[in-house]
């Protein structure tokens, strides 16, 4: 029997929580590896990341070749004037970056250009999860911040990657008629297209 989303989500934490520090670095570096690889992530133009926290997968490594690579690079930023809502900001090299309220490192709005087209979408984004399914289903923290992103038209175009540890990969999950899957998992077992 399948948990339920509010319990599955405290027993990925609780697994998450009881990597090292070694350990983290070395999945994180595998899985983020995989992606450097693939074609999607060679062709981008543009990439969304985020800053990981909490023991997510990390991505660092995708942030330096990006920057390297002289791909544009977007971090989610909390929209304080619409609560529940997220938008992408452009991240340059050693830009500051100022936790918000969930202790999430984002970039600071005042000092980001406007977006030529009102908003920035990137040709491909890389999503943090709890927990993904072989559907590519996300269980996120619970705020629907990713949801509502996808939900929009002018992130329809864009390639989502989940990327995680291997162990947060489970067979189902619960799905809402909202959910955005993902079009690929990425961990440090491999990169599957779905």
């Amino acid at each position: 029997m399948m948990p339920d989303k509010p319990a599955l989500r405290k027993i990925l934490r609780e697994q998450r929580h009881t990597l090292t520090d070694k350990e983290v670095l070395e999945r994180s570096l595998a899985a983020q590896r995989h992606v450097l690889e693939a074609a999607e992530w060679l062709a981008a133009s543009s990439v969304g990341l985020y800053a990981a926290v909490n023991q997510e997968t990390d991505t660092a490594l995708l942030l330096e070749e990006a920057w390297a690579t002289g791909k544009e690079v977007y971090l989610p930023c909390i929209a304080p004037a619409s609560p529940g809502e997220m938008r992408l900001l452009p991240c340059l090299g050693g830009q500051a970056l100022v936790k918000n309220r969930f202790g999430i490192p984002e970039p600071i709005p005042e000092t980001c250009p406007a977006a030529p087209e009102g908003e920035w979408i990137p040709g491909i984004i890389i999503v943090p999860g709890l927990a993904f399914d072989r559907e590519g289903h996300r269980l996120g923290t619970g705020g629907g911040y990713y949801d509502r992103l996808f939900a929009r038209k002018s992130m329809q175009d864009t390639v989502r990657i989940g990327l995680a540890y291997a162990f947060q990969i489970v067979e189902s999950l619960p799905a809402d008629e909202w959910d955005a899957p993902m079009h690929a998992i990425a961990t440090e077992e491999g990169l599957t297209w779905l």
